[in-house]
């Protein structure tokens, strides 16, 4: 037998032993809770049993499982509605929040952000246009308020909307972030304080921001998120400001509709700019005021090219540029760019054809046109060390390369996401087919889609795999993702959507880097910190360790054990955490040279900070309350007002919650929230949804929580809810299902109508409702997804009970039929408001369909004829026919639609605008002082409808006050998605047994395979 073989069998053993000792793990842990006899170690135990026979255990359900749906890996799980947010949630989210997106032709967005400031001129032209809006409440959400026990013991405190990316000026101290949706931010005080400096951005969706000390000091905005899903909304191009965002210009030769991924500045020549995104590299010599597009040769006729079945073939996903000086004094310019699309080469269309058949890094000594070449990297043997990740195996890269004064700045270092992982193959590299264990238990074991930690110390010319998955999942790192690693929520499962790497700046032996962080779900750093990290030297199992944990507090790795420290964690000891899904992370040093450096990580959670001298480690225990005081950027999906001024709201990863008559945001239930209700008289009692429908209620303004969910079939993720404006105790909500609730917190759910099936088979689904006393109308889909489905098709209908064969009556199936709807384009139902004087007469607004905002209506291979155009529909006959009454409104999805005192108020992706008119003879923008970002939700202020609310996705709540008292009572829809973990009770010994056996089996298996 040769060496090579010798060796691949010996690595192989050598993972086979980390699985079954993960899972031994698991075992260990559950029966230490055993052992105390502490309570809810059961999910543990019943999730294995889930695993083996399919069936989730009494209070908790089984959600996703699908695979190979949308072009999406999804997990199955059984859960509680408590935790954060796992892979297969988060897939489920961005499959359906995708529904809600669709912008049509390359140049649609400029020109709707056009068509915008010709209607903010025309104000005077329509009654009660000229108003202001202001923040409804302020400051980041207040995540352990000691009232709401729902939500304490996870170790999390102050936290904000999500960041995207960081850029530091040394000069004058400037630390900048972008934050998801919610625009440009600046700190002067290393992330103690924020304030916006992006409000006059013409959009707020800005992905990635960089400095330039050319051009008079530039901020460099780059438009469009980076997170590669399905909820990502995509951008108009990039801006730049040498005033630090008073004014703001857009930069020539950058295309709207992208995602922004980096902002690379050549420190050498600070006007040269890189930009990364997902239609390409894009390089300025201006300092950022004009770019033009650099064709990597990436093959398959898709050099330079982002159309048709080249749209996601230069996904740019890192760049950066070689920093001057250090220890070899190097000139600095030279350009490493990543094309890193998330399935890859091996994802088809179905006509064949590869997703992405040129992922990988890409090479120039000046980042001129024409001098970029694809690096020949890849390891030619995917067991050994020495080499790139393979061209199959390479998804999303991101890049960290080494800058500190006395390191070698030819040192890179990078992350990759595994696209065969991504795409639904087995986790163990190269070992035969035959050993994938038809129980599931194989993938439960594995379900990260990291594919490895890499060093080049030659700028990328070659590379060395520093620490593979098992190594991330493998006991001993601190994770508090240790028993989800059996669970189907290993370390790295969300590698497509956030990861980061950066060597520490100020600690260096020979030149090279000897502290590294990077992130995935969690926080990590390398466990010898004194060792260089040349590649050489991490060839261990336990190299590199967590030091922001997923869970803290009173959890320990999502269950609640009750034990005085947790086993799982470096830091035995309770402590405050950084919110998960680490997606950003910068090192500042001290200014006094004492070698002291601060570092700065955000997340869906905003940001967090941690200063450490010279002569210590960064920890799990350091990260304090967070580092997100002015920030106002939470990302609502609905909300709900109440006389009094309390907003109840759900937001993207940040729980639900309120904004109380303090203004202060609270969490008061963990996880993801999406929509809300609230007793207009009584705030303290309000519902809120956690997944799939799972509504829960509360009767004292959220210190405890009681379980309403209704019995759904298909329910989307984030189902939307409804409460009628006219009888505080009548909800509706629904599935396949439209069910109704008639006791408020008392009582049961009522099916009233079965929404049936499409022509295709496919199951219609509620996309939307509204409820009005007796009327009700429903939006459905069904497909609701046509990614990867374009054979069975996307069809949209209304359902009613007004105009039927009987009278309208809430809580019964009288009148209820599909209506013809003739004359509304074949698109998503995001949003309905029914006339409150007429429930003849119901308002319509209309996203996209089925597709990622990076996924174009009428791309390659879209089959759909009827996308028909604009975005608001009337009815005056109950659904049967319908009129577009958009006018002059710029063509971007809508989301939500109201009517208030004979006009006619939506809420789009760039603002909110109002009609002269319910027929819409006339628009004009709605107020001033709103950022430029989508609106989810508009609710009319309940007895006093002279306010209006709106759920600003980016920014948190906004409310506008009209100078006229209007006639109308009721709301409005529009919005949607996300979730998490849960935990249990206590579970018999017996299903201890079973899982030891299981992973005793596991590796049984694995090494006889092996073996022959």
């Amino acid at each position: 037998m040769d060496q090579i073989s010798v060796e691949r069998r010996t690595a192989a053993r050598r993972r086979a032993v980390y699985l079954g000792s993960s899972m031994l793990v698991v075992v260990a842990c559950a029966a230490a809770a055993h052992k105390f006899q502490i309570h809810s170690p059961r999910q543990v135990y019943d999730l294995a049993r889930f695993a083996v026979s399919g069936e989730c255990p009494p209070g908790t359900r089984r959600v996703g499982g699908d695979v190979e749906t949308n072009g999406e890996r999804e997990g199955a799980a059984c859960l509680r509605g408590r935790g954060f947010e796992p892979a297969h949630e988060r897939v489920s989210l961005e499959r359906e929040f995708s529904f809600r997106r669709g912008v049509p032709a390359p140049g649609a967005m400029q020109a709707a952000v056009a068509q915008k400031a010709v209607l903010s001129s025309e104000k005077a032209q329509v009654a009660g246009a000229g108003g202001i809006w202001e923040p409804h409440g302020g400051g980041p959400v207040i995540a352990n308020d000691p009232r709401y026990g729902a939500v304490n013991g996870e170790g999390l405190a102050k936290v904000a909307g999500r960041i995207d990316t960081f850029d530091f000026d040394p000069v004058a101290r400037r630390l900048f972030a972008s934050v998801g949706n919610g625009g440009v931010w600046m700190s002067e005080d290393l992330a103690q304080n924020w304030v916006s400096i992006g409000d006059t951005l013409p959009s707020q969706t800005i992905g990635a921001v960089g400095w330039s000390s050319a051009g008079g000091g530039t901020v460099v905005a780059l438009g469009g998120e980076p997170s590669m899903g399905g909820g990502t909304y995509v951008g108009l191009g990039a801006f730049w400001s040498n005033n630090l965002g008073q004014s703001w210009t857009l930069a020539s030769g950058v295309p709207d509709g992208i995602m922004g991924f980096k902002v690379a500045v050549d420190h050498a020549d600070p006007n040269i700019v890189y930009l990364g995104t997902s239609k390409g590299l894009y390089r300025s010599t201006d300092a950022g005021r004009s770019y033009s597009l650099i064709s990597l040769p990436v093959g398959g006729g898709c050099d330079g090219r982002y159309d048709g079945e080249c749209q996601f073939a230069n996904f740019v996903t890192d760049v950066i540029v070689k920093e001057p000086g250090g220890a070899t004094d190097e000139a600095g310019g030279q350009v490493l760019a990543a094309v890193g699309y998330r399935a890859g080469n091996t994802k088809l269309y179905p006509d064949g054809k590869p997703h992405s058949p040129g992922n990988g890094l890409y090479f120039s000594a000046t980042g001129a046109a024409g001098t970029f070449a694809k690096l020949d990297i890849a390891a030619p043997d995917s067991l050994l060390p020495n080499g790139f990740a393979a061209q199959d195996r390479t998804g999303r890269i991101a890049l960290g390369p080494a800058i500190g004064a006395e390191q070698d700045h030819n040192i890179v270092y990078a992350m990759v996401e595994d696209a065969v992982l991504f795409n639904g193959g087995f986790p163990l590299l190269d070992l035969p087919e035959a050993l994938y264990d038809p129980t599931g238990l194989g993938g439960l074991l594995n379900s990260s889609l990291f594919n490895g930690l890499y060093v080049s110390l030659d700028f990328g010319q070659s590379w060395t795999r520093m620490a593979d998955t098992l190594e991330i999942i493998a006991p001993g790192s601190g994770s508090a993702l240790l028993t989800q690693s059996a669970l189907g929520y290993a370390p790295g499962v969300q590698a497509y959507y956030n990861l980061w790497v950066h060597p520490d700046p100020t600690r260096t032996l020979d030149g090279v880097p000897t502290r590294l962080v990077f992130g995935l779900e969690e926080v990590w750093m390398n466990r010898l910190t004194d060792v260089p990290l040349n590649g050489t030297l991490q060839a261990g199992p336990g190299d590199f360790m967590v030091i922001g944990d997923y869970f803290a507090g009173e959890t320990c790795g999502a269950l609640s054990l009750g034990l005085p420290a947790c086993p799982l964690s470096n830091e035995p000891l309770p402590h405050t955490t950084t919110h998960p899904d680490q997606h950003a992370g910068v090192f500042i040093l001290d200014t006094d040279g004492s070698g002291g450096v601060t570092l700065i990580v955000g997340n869906d959670g905003g940001a967090y900070a941690q200063h450490v001298d010279s002569s210590n480690d960064f920890a799990n225990d350091g990260w304090g309350d967070g580092a997100n005081d002015g920030f106002n950027t939470t990302l609502p999906y609905g909300i709900a007002a109440a006389k009094d001024g309390v907003v109840w709201f759900g937001l993207q990863d940040n729980g639900s919650g309120k904004v109380d008559t303090d203004g202060q945001y609270y969490m008061t239930y963990g996880g993801d929230g999406f929509y809300a209700a609230v007793d207009p008289d009584n705030s303290d009692v309000a519902y809120t949804e956690y997944t799939y429908g799972d509504i829960r209620v509360t009767q004292d303004g959220g210190q405890s929580w009681s379980g309403i969910a209704p019995s759904l079939t298909g329910a989307m993720f984030g189902t939307v809810f409804v409460m009628d404006p006219l009888d505080a105790n009548h909800l509706m909500t629904g599935g396949q299902e439209i069910v109704e609730r008639l006791q408020g917190p008392d009582g049961s759910w009522t099916e009233v109508f079965n929404l049936g099936t499409a022509a295709s088979g496919a199951t219609n689904v509620m996309s939307t409702l509204d409820v009005h006393g007796d009327a009700a109308y429903v939006g459905f889909c069904g497909v609701c997804d046509i990614l990867n489905h374009t054979d069975e098709g996307f069809h949209s209908g209304i359902a009613t009970n007004v105009g039927g064969d009987a009278a309208p009556q809430k809580g019964s199936s009288q009148g209820w039929h599909i209506a013809t709807a003739a004359g509304l384009p074949n698109r998503y139902i995001s949003g309905i408001d029914i006339d409150p004087q007429d429930p003849n007469t119901v308002y319509v607004a209309l996203a996209g369909y089925a597709n990622r905002q990076w996924v174009v209506p009428g791309s390659y291979l879209d089959s759909n004829a009827d996308i028909g155009s604009g975005h608001v529909y009337k009815s005056t006959d109950a659904g049967e026919t319908f009129t577009d009454i958009s006018g002059e409104l710029p063509d971007v999805p809508f989301q939500a639609v109201t009517v208030r005192n004979g006009q006619v108020i939506v809420g789009t992706d760039i603002g909110a605008f109002i009609s002269s008119d319910t027929d819409g003879s006339h628009w004009s923008v709605l107020g001033a002082g709103l950022p430029s970002t989508p609106i989810t939700w508009l609710q009319r202020g309940p007895g006093d409808d002279t306010l209006l609310y709106a759920s600003v996705y980016g920014r948190g709540v906004y409310r506008y006050r009209f100078a006229d008292a209007g006639t109308d009572v009721g709301g409005g829809t529009g919005g949607t998605d996300a979730g998490r973990f849960g935990s249990g009770a206590a579970a018999p010994a017996s299903l201890l047994l079973l899982l030891a056996m299981v992973a005793l089996r596991m590796r049984r298996r694995i090494a006889s395979g092996l073996a022959r």
